[in-house]
């Protein structure tokens, strides 16, 4: 009798839970999806890096122009390291005048981080982004490229896709990006 009693109560109980076969499945069908998903994850986060680089170097190049105005002085933005833009870069007053950085003669002012290894400097831009590797803004505010008024450029380039990007400097001290092949820009 209680035996009856114990298996007829389990057989009127539903059991609550996934099988094993089900959890499998649906683990499966997470991993499908999941590696659809991944070369578009990549490839967004590549655009993201590219992006975030160019708005790093645009907001150097204000923060140069603005203390240019705002202290009377020469300011210099420039790569940390050489030419390479990839390093970083710094800015500071060019208290003497010579257009090169040295720590005992001038006043730094802000750095830069490395830009990440999914962007690099693009070898062959449009006509309008020539890689200059110092721009120096006057007390004017006005863009000096190789002690005149001038223009020139950073050009970007995704190491992942195939996207580009200019940050383009004009000599009135205005900075814009040019996208992807954007020769008229």
């Amino acid at each position: 009798m209680l035996v009856d009693r114990l298996s007829s109560r389990g057989s009127s109980r539903r059991s609550k839970g996934f099988t094993l076969i089900e959890l499998m499945v649906v683990v499966a069908m997470v991993a499908i999806l999941a590696t659809l998903a991944a070369p578009s994850l990549r490839e967004f986060a590549a655009n993201q890096a590219l992006a975030g680089a160019t708005s790093d170097l645009i907001g150097a190049s204000m923060t140069a122009r603005s203390a240019a105005i705002s202290r009377n002085a020469r300011v210099v933005l420039e790569p940390a390291s050489g030419s390479d833009w990839l390093s970083g870069w710094r800015i500071y007053i060019d208290k003497n005048g010579d257009f090169s950085y040295v720590a005992a003669d001038d006043e730094l002012i802000a750095t830069g981080t490395p830009l990440p290894d999914s962007v690099g400097i693009n070898a062959s831009p449009s006509s309008n982004c020539t890689n200059k590797t110092k721009f120096a803004y006057g007390a004017d505010g006005f863009l000096y490229v190789g002690g005149v008024y001038g223009n020139g450029g950073i050009p970007l380039k995704s190491t992942v896709t195939s996207r580009d990007r200019c940050v383009v400097f004009d000599k009135i001290g205005r900075t814009r990006i040019c996208g992807q092949g954007a020769d008229a820009c």
